[in-house]
């Protein structure tokens, strides 16, 4: 499962605690502890709210945008955007070429539609207020920092940097492709040559290989926004590695007793010798690049060739922030429901800030009083 969703989706008490083992000699890796083989970057993101660690991730997944070589040069592209006023004049050409620029889908399961937008607005906007959000000692936001700067009013729906991004959004809508506001197969639009652009994950290339797929296509970075794109609010901060990280698929957390009566200390001892063994840096790599779709992070650990520049961002400070959209299920849920229907002229956006706000603070509430191992009292003003 996604490290993120331990304590979120599912309760803590269902899984061990790993940091002990982290603690203890390497079996396999000779002259250090388990916790010196996994990337520093890595073990800042997956920690939880109390700085624990439940989950143990030894690969990476970064994102981007791959284009159509053929339907750039028809529309007189010379050269890929690199922020975002570039990328609306790009989507520009290209209708007005006949093409159809962009590929999207507002299907609840296209979590990009609003998940990975979220995150590059969001920390976009609120990059000069990360020392107001980042307040418990250790490096990179977690689900507690975002309820307490919910609760300490750095982050506030109604505060016009907040939903933004809706807008930029809507005004999007004329170069999508005419399915958007349902579920789409955008891997499929983009193979057949349907769209020119499509946001997606270091996985793609291995697909269209598999696929047999043989025109020319590249890649570059999401183009992050400006101070010119939502003014008053959005920096010059880039931001497009802030959709990418550890929730590839070497991802693996423990069942604790109270989720599996059968893990006994003597099993429990089993499945961590078996954790250090996978994660020893030639298993890894051999593991990760079989699959081919993402980039081990262990200490020591190669990459395929051709994929060592997607661990660029991997260093990058905050790539986590959303704005709170994690701190659960039901807020997740609102918040793609109201961007949806404002996509789609059905809300205004004081109705989005309405429900939004009152969603936001009863699920705050709810994660303070089921997570007292916070301490949140001593980050709250």
């Amino acid at each position: 499962i996604n490290y993120e969703a331990v304590g979120t989706q599912l309760p803590k008490e269902m899984f061990t605690p790993i940091d002990p083992y982290f603690e203890k000699q390497d079996p396999y890796v000779e002259g250090q502890t388990w916790g010196e083989t996994f990337n520093d970057a890595v073990m800042e993101m997956t920690q939880t709210g109390a700085g624990a660690h439940y989950t143990v991730s030894a690969d990476y997944v970064e994102t981007g945008i791959y284009y159509n070589k053929a339907m750039f040069e028809k529309a007189g592209i010379k050269e890929a955007p690199k922020n975002w006023e570039e990328f609306v004049e790009t989507c520009k050409k290209l209708k007005e070429a006949d093409l159809v620029p962009m590929a999207w889908s507002m299907a609840q399961d296209d979590t990009y539609a609003m998940g990975w937008t979220n995150r590059i607005f969001l920390f976009n906007c609120y990059s000069g207020d990360m020392d107001k959000i980042d307040i418990d000692g250790v490096k990179g936001v977690n689900d507690m920092e975002k309820v307490a700067a919910l609760k300490n009013g750095v982050v506030k729906v109604d505060d016009g940097k907040f939903l933004s991004y809706f807008d930029v959004l809507k005004d999007m809508v004329p170069y999508f492709n005419d399915s958007w506001a349902s579920k789409t197969d955008l891997e499929k639009k983009f193979m057949q040559e349907e769209v020119a652009m499509y946001w997606t994950g270091s996985w793609l290339p291995k697909k269209m290989t598999d696929a047999g797929v043989d025109f020319e296509y590249g890649s570059f970075p999401f183009p992050t926004p400006t101070q010119e794109t939502c003014p008053p609010y959005s920096t010059d901060k880039v931001t497009s590695g802030a959709v990418g990280g550890p929730s590839a698929s070497f991802q693996y957390s423990v069942s604790s007793e109270k989720a599996n009566k059968t893990m006994t200390p003597e099993k429990l001892d089993v499945v961590m010798d078996w954790l250090m063994y996978i994660t020893e840096p030639s298993r890894v790599s051999e593991i990760v690049n079989e699959y081919g779709s993402f980039c081990p992070t262990i200490k020591g650990s190669t990459p395929l060739p051709g994929m060592e520049g997607l661990l660029d961002n991997l260093n990058a400070e905050y790539t986590n922030f959303d704005g709170g959209q994690s701190i659960s299920g039901t807020v997740s849920d609102t918040m793609f429901r109201y961007l949806h229907q404002y996509m789609l002229g059905e809300v205004t956006k004081e109705e989005a800030v309405s429900k939004l706000t009152e969603t936001m603070n009863e699920e705050a509430d709810a994660l303070i009083e089921n997570n007292p191992e916070w301490e949140i009292d001593k980050y709250l003003k």
